[in-house]
């Protein structure tokens, strides 16, 4: 007699379409979409394929969204040695840099000597800075 299946890892064949636009004399990502195929595999936590063993009436469908989990960008800005501050969120990495560009233009301009470090954060968690 065989053992019980209770859970299995559903995989979907398919691709990607990314569209991208440009902006600045650079081609950046402005959404992307899966499209899925027709090959379906199954698979226990051992790898092993198990797709004629699932009882696939028996399977409750979930849509292939692929919604990625969304991030605003933000930097923290060091101004000489003093008076750190965050800047953002920014919607895309391509914006936090083009306003990273625009303060080291003023930098260029003071010949002080400024810091930038780049983070990303999950949409909709507070960024707090004390």
């Amino acid at each position: 007699m065989s053992e019980e299946i209770t859970e299995y890892k559903k995989i979907v064949d398919g691709f990607v379409i990314q569209d991208y636009v440009k902006k600045n004399n650079k081609f950046v990502c402005n959404g992307q979409e899966f499209i899925s195929g027709d090959k379906v595999d199954r698979e226990d936590s051992n790898e092993e394929e198990i797709t004629d063993k699932i009882d696939t009436k028996k399977e409750v469908y979930e849509p292939l969204e692929m919604i990625q989990p969304g991030v605003d960008y933000y930097y923290l800005f060091v101004w000489g040695c003093y008076d750190p501050q965050v800047i953002g969120p920014f919607e895309s990495e391509f914006d936090m840099e083009e306003n990273r560009q625009k303060k080291r233009e003023k930098e260029r301009e003071d010949k002080h000597i400024h810091i930038y470090l780049p983070f990303e954060v999950r949409k909709g968690v507070k960024v707090l800075f004390e």
